[in-house]
């Protein structure tokens, strides 16, 4: 999957650099997985 950065700058702005919204977004998905229920956490681990 390829998202663009002009895509993204209207989540992280112009000044944010690509490694900058990576970073972010790797984070905001990890917190993402720790929240989900027992069953989907073991699913999304396969």
């Amino acid at each position: 999957m390829i998202i663009s950065t002009d895509e993204l700058s209207k989540y992280f702005g112009k000044e944010v650099t690509p490694r900058q919204m990576k970073d972010q977004i790797m984070a905001l998905l990890d917190e993402w997985k720790e929240k989900q229920p027992p069953e989907k956490k073991a699913e999304l681990e396969k």
